[in-house]
């Protein structure tokens, strides 16, 4: 038969956990880019497209982990599949940040004050929060690239093959069966000669099986 992989083994305490955060970051996104859209919407100005991506690329990381943790209880959560989302997903968050933080622009090293922003601190704070939550997104994907891909190693690595169901020595191949049977019950190791006695079972020839000819009077034919 056919070598069989073994389910990969997660560290499902570690991957859950990560997923955990993964979440609150988006979750956290989601809601100030959704409080930032209402009071642009309302005061008739148009939405940033950063603001757009990130709404997006959120949405995608929430259904993401979601599919993780369907997956997960399945116990069918292939590494490969969470290795190739979560480094399309490094790659989005990646270049939203960017984006962000060229949008904010001196905003990510000015302080939130009044004196700075006036009755507009709040909006300070929370574009501080949005661009921190971002990179803990991204931070929090890149660490499960690496889970992932140390779960697909260490899976490919432990691979069993079920054995083989021949009785006696193979005359074709190892451990095949070709209807010849110890007579002792035992089998010639490495190194050994094998036993001085066979017998042919199920009307097998006692002169070869396979095209491997034996010497009957060896054999006691």
């Amino acid at each position: 038969m056919a070598p069989r992989r073994q389910p990969p083994q997660w560290p499902k305490c570690l991957l859950i956990t990560l997923r955990i955060l993964q979440l609150i970051s988006a979750i956290v996104v989601i809601g100030i880019t959704a409080f930032f859209t209402y009071h642009l919407v309302k005061e008739d100005i148009g939405i940033p497209y950063e603001f757009i991506a990130l709404d997006v690329i959120a949405s995608i990381t929430t259904l993401n982990i979601l599919l993780t943790f369907l997956l997960l209880c399945c116990r069918t959560l292939p590494p490969t599949l969470v290795l190739i989302t979560d480094v399309l997903l490094v790659f989005l968050w990646g270049i939203a940040f960017v984006f962000l933080a060229r949008a904010m622009g001196d905003t990510t090293v000015e302080r939130c004050s009044s004196d700075n922003f006036g009755d507009y601190i709040i909006v300070c704070h929370l574009y501080k929060i949005l661009l921190a939550f971002s990179v803990l997104g991204w931070m929090f994907h890149l660490v499960t690239c690496w889970l992932a891909l140390s779960v697909r190693r260490k899976s490919s690595r432990h691979m069993h093959t079920p054995g083989g169901h021949g009785g006696g020595i193979g005359l074709v191949g190892l451990g095949g069966s070709t209807g010849y049977k110890p007579l002792d019950g035992g089998g010639a190791g490495p190194g050994m000669m094998p036993p001085p006695a066979y017998k042919a079972e199920g009307g097998a020839s006692a002169y070869g099986s396979g095209g491997a000819g034996l010497n009957a009077s060896y054999y006691g034919a």
